[in-house]
């Protein structure tokens, strides 16, 4: 009898060790491989590296020169992403992963070939922003670079461009950001370059987008905005306001919009632009977008209001013009909305939605990050905009949890 007591002991002993381990080794764990879509087959990347995010940028661990790789006890972290990214042939590529629960996340990391060959890469504008200040034309022209192919076009030469652009004379440049696959812009370097300017950064297979911005002398109240590329351009799309506004050129045609007019927006557009090809644009007259103010004093504070008023009025009709004249183009045949019926339903709706809304704030963050190890971006610009991605980040884990 006293035996078995202690045999029974022992044993529950046993398993309350081996319990008490395993809770010491609880978390989570990632194990994958460095995959290369372009020749379809596992590689060695030359680092391979994840990072936690929330309170600033935390490496968990590194492997250098692997193709497999494991890590394990991984902490919860339910509303920030952690971040996995691989080098391979000079490029960096990240994935974003919510690890929110203590289990094992089968996630591969997806490279490609490196090559130096223009191939598969088409060009358009899909908005071309002309808009008057008082004195000054301020132009914001957006490229969409759309790589169909399975190799990233990388330029060992950091003083040559990967991607080239040409200012019309007589004005001048402002700045210049990037994007991949529709994450948040950030700012880019570009420098000049021959005849041009240019930014040299890996075009990765899918849609990468660079928007400059330049300044021209509107005073005499006409210019000539002759523009040109480097590249065929497949179609592009001028918003000019105020839409009073005269625009006299024989490649653009001008396109009749009803809510972008009632925006004080007028529409142009053009196709199978030829590359070097000059798109002449005569601007004449137009008032401005400032409301007409009589002749009384103004504080200088109502004056500071009107601006910033006036600039978030600007870009939120640009992305709305961007939107609608994109459908436009794309002659997409949109489904009619339909409302979710039923509490249960419409919940599974707003999930769906916060839940790619998290998504998306999460690349916005990697891309953030790997623009700030690249040394493209000032230390206190980068805080601030983290800062604010992952307040938006929080927001959207709480009302998820909270569904």
């Amino acid at each position: 009898m006293i035996r078995r007591v202690n045999i029974l002991t022992a044993v529950f002993l046993i398993f309350a060790l081996y319990s008490h381990e395993a809770d010491a080794q609880s978390g989570a764990s990632i194990i994958g491989k460095v995959y290369d879509k372009t020749i379809n087959k596992k590689v060695s990347a030359d680092w391979v590296v994840l990072v936690k995010t929330g309170q600033g940028l935390e490496t968990v661990k590194q492997f250098d020169r692997v193709s497999d790789y494991e890590f394990s006890n991984i902490p919860v972290l339910p509303n920030a992403p952690y971040l996995l990214r691989a080098s391979y042939k000079g490029v960096v590529y990240t994935q974003n992963l919510m690890i929110q629960e203590n289990k094992r996340y089968n996630v591969d990391l997806v490279v490609y070939e490196a090559t130096d060959r223009w191939q598969n890469i088409s060009v358009r504008i899909p908005h071309m922003v002309v808009l008057r200040n008082g004195d000054q034309l301020e132009i914001q022209q957006t490229f969409e670079i759309n790589n169909s192919g399975q190799t990233a076009y990388v330029l060992s030469d950091v003083n040559k461009p990967t991607f080239r652009f040409k200012l019309p004379e007589r004005t001048q440049f402002q700045n210049a950001q990037t994007s991949h696959n529709q994450s948040m812009p950030v700012t880019a370097t570009a420098f000049a370059y021959e005849d041009g300017m240019g930014i040299n950064q890996p075009l990765r297979p899918g849609l990468t987008q660079i928007q400059i911005t330049y300044t021209a002398d509107y005073s005499a109240n006409t210019f000539e905005l002759n523009s040109q590329w480097y590249y065929d351009i497949d179609e592009c799309n001028v918003f000019i306001s105020p839409k009073d506004i005269e625009l006299v050129s024989d490649k653009l045609t001008h396109v009749h919009d009803e809510r972008m007019e009632a925006n004080n927006f007028s529409i142009y557009a053009a196709s199978g632009i030829k590359a070097n090809e000059v798109i002449a644009m005569k601007l004449s007259g137009g008032g401005t977008r400032q409301t007409e103010q009589n002749n009384e004093s103004i504080a200088a504070s109502d004056n500071m209001v009107q601006k910033k008023a006036f600039v978030w009025i600007f870009l939120m009709l640009s992305i709305l013009s961007f939107a609608l004249f994109f459908g436009l183009n794309r002659k997409a045949a949109a489904k009619p909305y339909q409302p979710a019926t039923g509490q249960k339903k419409q919940n599974k709706q707003q999930r769906n939605e916060l839940l790619k809304k998290r998504d998306a704030l999460a690349q916005q963050i990697a891309q953030l990050d790997d623009t700030f190890d690249e040394k493209e971006m000032d230390s206190p610009t980068y805080q601030k905009r983290r800062d604010s991605l992952k307040s938006q980040l929080r927001k959207a884990a709480e009302d998820i949890h909270a569904l």
